[in-house]
């Protein structure tokens, strides 16, 4: 009763179960998984550094069904930053806003920046980092200056006391 094809048959299936239990109880980034993704939610301290100016410092959110919220040591007459996020194979591509007010008037809008840009996950050191594209833009939302930087990320980490 024990031909050559049952104990072939009998090899292949303990192999299969070897392979698919060898799978199951790997780690995620064993089998090649992105795990920067899974951890760009949550709040991050910024340093922007746009072309030709010094480094600013700023406060994001990244929310994980893709918000991102944003806040810069602003002028007196600049909103909080919003707008959304993609993973884009393993990088994040994301575009936020912010508009400019004036003194003349409550409530006047003197223009507004939009921001494009890509981020990449640095597995060493868990931050984030990538260029982006700045434009701002009048009222009636004619294009009157552009620039490009780079943007890196440092989690806020929770403390106990």
């Amino acid at each position: 009763m024990n031909s050559p094809h049952k104990a072939a048959a009998a090899i292949l299936a303990a192999l299969v179960i070897i392979v698919a239990t060898a799978f199951v109880v790997s780690p995620r980034t064993a089998r090649g998984a992105d795990q920067g993704i899974d951890r760009l939610p949550g709040a991050w301290h910024a340093e922007i550094t746009p072309f030709g100016q010094g480094a600013l410092p700023a406060l994001f959110t990244f929310t994980s069904d893709g918000a991102l919220i944003g806040s810069e040591s602003p002028g007196p007459f600049e909103s909080p930053a919003h707008g959304n996020w993609v993973r884009r194979g393993r990088d994040v591509s994301y575009t936020f806003f912010v508009l400019f007010g004036g003194p003349q008037g409550l409530g006047q809008n003197t223009g507004s920046a939009k921001v494009v840009g890509t981020l990449h996950f640095d597995a060493q050191g868990g931050g984030w980092s990538g260029p982006f594209r700045v434009q701002v833009f009048t009222p009636a939302g004619v294009a009157v200056f552009s620039n490009t930087g780079t943007l890196e990320l440092t989690r806020i980490e929770i403390e106990s006391l």
